[in-house]
């Protein structure tokens, strides 16, 4: 865990007002509508009654000729082989795009390329394996705007190419019969943000020309639709938002796509409601599994099916892809979290970047985002192979990892991505050149790194919470990219009880204010792993869901971030920061707005005995830089706190294992008398 920025959004009182009382809804749903931008009548008629326009897909650059060359292959009874992607996304787009075909009696096939053996996009062993099988059209869907040799290489074989697609083209695009994509600079299309499945819906219903009944392809298709949208994480506005809603709808109320039904029941969710967050936590790590593990012909099977007892053979084989998943990200991050701890300074990098030999290549993405959440920085993991590497990197809001990269592309042989992920491959010999030329870029480029942030929607009270009220908050469904789950500070809570529930996984905590009481959970937290202490004075940042027991419903409070009430978090972060450049050598940059002087921050020996006494006392701590300057009454400045601790660990006074910014200290019984100044960092500040 890290310490979070919250980012608790100023509310425009008049637009609230305005929306509260024109649209009869709550104060604090029109706070929620304000906040995300919706203020026009027709954007907020559209949010809440889902009055949304579907603009013209013939709007899309070359939709006509993309359009009459699909036509004519389907009348001619053309080999077409509809080319996908290994995410849900672009299993999805396949799915929805031979499904449609299939059903205009076309000779379709399908093609997704193996992660680990073909990487991302058309490659020409694959375009050799479709001429073998007499295919003269490909469509990609879900990629293809950026194979540009590769498309010239089918057209020498006599293959048409159509490339249906939403990444961001690069200078030249391809060479093909049509090239569908909302961000080619002169594509007229009116709403942009579609996932490739979205822009697949786009596709075939320009495909029904004058035949078009767009409530009966939202009926058969939406679904998918929802899936890859969700999964591509894609803003949930417009278009998107009435797709995804209505699909969730279809999930839940008609279900008649064995091959979802039997997924779904897999992953635990039969009889629940379907929602995107569970989508998202449950049915889309499942299909992307199969692509991360092995390859995603089992995925798209899956959803192509109309047999139940053939869908579960797949929806079990997706499962046990997810199990592995989980179990290999596991060793990964196991590894990398001991390279951490046996190389702390690689954790001080504005980018974190660890490598190592053999990791599964599909799978580094997800620890690349595990290390970002647990040390609030970018990081970059990157695979060892022999000779070649492959990297995989997540980012935090507020910083460019791709331009990062970029600034290390002459040692790279091929990347790709936007600001917040990236991917690369590189050789060997060059990883430790990228490393450096990456965080030169952090350093010389940016003032100081953002912070690691929450979002917080509005402050809330125990009393308003109600049935009522997450009902009413549930108009705003389904949540995700461009329209979060909101989130509440419920502040200056004083906590009562601290109760493990199932087995000890997770807690229920109690708190009080002002009278009235609240229960709320804390999932994945151990006792042992929480840190404050009945009486502290919490803020708690919590989302809200209706639970029902026994036929009552109920509000589950969850709390997604704690802090201590009444303390400087701002100025806690600004001492990490000081306490990192520290660590690294830098103690004031020229390029840094904090500079600080000798004297504000070298600890007194007072303060040393303060918090080794302290430490000894407790004998063993799990605790974190403002609790434990809490615990010492608030005495010792937050970067005195952090020059201690490194300095008690290296003398071997106390050991010190950091998970994140949350410490498990444990005092060290000697006799040995050692000498404070012979501490590396109390050297340095000297120097």
């Amino acid at each position: 865990m890290c310490i979070k920025k919250w980012i608790i959004f100023k509310k425009n009182e008049n637009d609230v007002i305005k929306i509260s009382e024109k649209f009869n809804v709550t104060h604090f749903l029109a706070v929620l509508l304000s906040i995300r931008g919706v203020t026009s009548d027709e954007e907020i008629d559209s949010f809440l009654n889902l009055n949304t326009k579907f603009f013209d897909p013939m709007e899309f650059k070359d939709m006509d000729k993309a359009v009459e060359r699909i036509i004519k292959a389907i009348d001619t009874f053309e080999k077409i082989c509809v080319y996908g992607d290994y995410d849900a996304d672009g299993v999805t787009s396949t799915v929805l795009l031979c499904s449609y075909l299939e059903s205009k009696n076309a000779n379709v096939m399908f093609y997704i390329p193996q992660r680990d053996l073909e990487g991302y996009g058309l490659n020409n062993n694959a375009i050799d394996l479709l001429k073998e099988q007499n295919v003269s059209l490909i469509i990609t869907v879900d990629n293809g705007i950026v194979s540009v040799d590769e498309i010239d290489y089918a057209k020498k074989l006599g293959i048409d190419t159509v490339v249906t697609d939403h990444h961001q083209p690069r200078d030249i695009l391809p060479n093909a019969v049509a090239v569908v994509d909302p961000y080619r600079k002169d594509c007229g299309s009116q709403f942009k943000n579609l996932a490739g499945v979205g822009v697949v819906f786009k596709l075939i219903s320009a495909l029904e020309g004058k035949n078009l009944d767009l409530h009966n392809l939202i009926e058969m298709y939406s679904d998918l639709v929802s899936i890859g949208t969700i999964g591509d994480v894609v803003p949930l506005i417009s278009e998107n938002r009435f797709l995804v809603k209505r699909g969730i709808n279809i999930i839940n109320n008609i279900m008649c796509r064995e091959g979802l039904r039997a997924l779904i029941d897999e992953s635990g969710l039969s009889g629940k409601k379907i929602t995107a967050s569970n989508l998202s936590f449950a049915v889309i790590p499942r299909i992307n599994a199969s692509g991360r593990m092995d390859s995603s012909i089992k995925a798209v099977k899956l959803l192509l099916s109309n047999n139940y007892e053939q869908s579960s053979f797949y929806a079990e084989s997706l499962d046990e892809y997810n199990r592995k998943r989980k179990q290999i990200g596991q060793e990964i991050l196991k590894d990398v979290y001991d390279i951490l701890e046996k190389e702390p300074y690689r954790k001080y990098d504005r980018v974190i970047i660890i490598e190592g030999k053999d990791w599964h290549q599909g799978i580094i993405g997800i620890v690349a985002s595990k290390v970002t959440e647990k040390y609030g920085k970018p990081c970059i993991i990157i695979s060892i192979n022999g000779d070649e590497a492959k990297g995989s990197g997540r980012s935090i809001k507020g910083f460019s990892l791709y331009e990062a990269v970029c600034a290390g592309q002459q040692y790279l042989t091929r990347f790709g991505g936007h600001h917040m992920a990236v991917g690369l491959n590189m050789y060997s010999k060059d990883v430790d050149l990228f490393k450096f030329a990456v965080n030169e870029y952090a350093k010389s480029n940016v003032d100081e790194l953002p912070y690691y942030s929450l979002d917080i929607d509005c402050e809330i009270e125990i009393s308003d919470i109600t049935v009522d009220l997450v009902r009413e908050i549930s108009r705003l469904e389904p949540f995700g990219c461009g329209n979060p789950k909101p989130i509440f500070v419920l502040k200056n809570m004083k906590l009562c009880a601290i109760k493990p529930i199932s087995d000890g996984k997770h807690l229920k905590i109690l708190v009080e204010k002002d009278g009235n009481e609240l229960y709320a959970m804390k999932f994945f937290t151990t006792k042992d792993q929480f840190i404050y202490e009945c009486g502290d004075e919490l803020d708690l940042a919590v989302t809200l869901e209706i639970s029902e027991y026994m036929g009552i419903e109920r509000v589950s409070t969850i709390i997604e971030d704690i802090k201590l009430s009444n303390i400087n978090y701002e100025n806690l972060l600004i001492h990490k920061r000081i306490f990192e450049r520290i660590k690294r050598g830098e103690i004031n940059s020229n390029k840094s707005s904090i500079n600080v002087t000798l004297n504000e921050i070298t600890p007194t020996r007072n303060d040393f005995i303060e918090v080794y006494n302290y430490i000894k006392l407790k004998k063993r701590i799990c605790t974190s830089i403002d609790v434990l300057s809490l615990r010492l009454n608030r005495l010792i400045d937050f970067i005195k706190i952090y020059i201690i601790l490194d300095t008690l660990s290296e003398l071997k006074l106390i050991t010190k294992y950091e998970d994140g910014d949350i410490y498990n200290i444990e005092w060290n019984y000697t006799k040995i008398k050692v000498n404070l100044e012979s501490a590396s960092i109390l050297k340095a500040l000297r120097e």
